[in-house]
């Protein structure tokens, strides 16, 4: 079932009022409910402005943008739109407003003005799914990079958003940990929420039902993750793009015939036509 919202950007441009260009020029947009939308392309070419954009953080400057079918420019409508959509940012630090793990996770909840037993169980549940139920009552600082932005989520699935934005969330985290925070995100988004994913690294779009490339605030591309995957290194590096090492062994393991050509570009499907030689 899609619990998650649709976006639709009809025309929509953006400048910010220190610059002489636009930062985003007219954009036609859907992001169908429950979709997951992986956003690439160079440094500059918008995509963090489109996110602001998509949460009413930003309102088009021409054109208009529509979160879960309301006008984001209406005012008074900013605070269910914030409900309804969170961001999650490249550094959790920013995102951090407590010195107590469970505290910080809390401070959504209550801000919506739950009743504190609503309150004390979404951050139960919250911690729990994030694996951070057992370090509730310890300070933030003592935390790893990592863990903080497994509490960043957390603070985020405690407001049980219908749609989450991530910013370059997992280019700060190590191998190990940007694996566990892709497992968290890959579970939220089985329960039908819509994601916008913003980020450098191919390999963290793999779990995408669709990919769009920006350059110079406009979309160059915007085709299904198996359409975009198919494309060639050549391909891809002329829109400033390296092919997913995943997407690379997969190739040569299905020219080598060592396994079929339907299996998927994650590593646990490889491994599972491996297991079946």
């Amino acid at each position: 079932m899609k619990t998650g919202i649709p976006f639709s950007l009809k025309g929509a441009e953006f400048r910010y009022p220190d610059e002489a260009e636009n930062t985003l020029f007219p954009l036609d947009l859907e992001i169908r409910p429950g979709e997951w939308v992986a956003v690439l392309g160079p440094n500059g070419s918008g995509k963090t402005t489109l996110l602001k954009m998509l949460n009413a953080l930003l309102v088009p400057t021409q054109g208009l943008c529509f979160v879960d079918g309301v006008d984001s420019s209406d005012l008074n409508l900013t605070g269910s739109i914030r409900e309804k959509v969170s961001m999650v940012f490249q550094n959790p630090e920013d995102q951090i407003v407590a010195a107590i793990v469970e505290e910080d996770v809390a401070f959504g909840p209550e801000n919506l003005g739950l009743e504190p037993e609503d309150i004390r169980i979404r951050v139960r549940d919250a911690l729990t799914t994030a694996n951070l139920w057992e370090k509730r009552t310890l300070p933030i600082s003592s935390l790893s990079g990592g863990q903080k932005q497994r509490l960043a989520l957390a603070g985020i699935f405690a407001m049980k958003p219908k749609a989450l934005l991530l910013d370059e969330a997992l280019s700060m985290l190590d191998p190990y940990s940007k694996k566990e925070i892709i497992k968290l995100i890959i579970n939220e988004h089985k329960s039908g929420i819509t994601i916008v994913q913003v980020t450098h690294d191919l390999d963290e779009i793999l779990f995408a039902d669709r990919v769009i490339v920006m350059e110079n605030g406009e979309i160059t591309c915007d085709e299904s993750i198996n359409e975009f995957l198919r494309r060639s290194k050549e391909n891809l590096h002329e829109m400033k793009l390296k092919k997913p090492d995943i997407s690379i062994l997969r190739e040569l393991l299905i020219n080598k015939k060592i396994i079929p050509e339907n299996t998927k570009s994650d590593i646990d499907s490889i491994n599972k036509a491996l297991c079946l030689l």
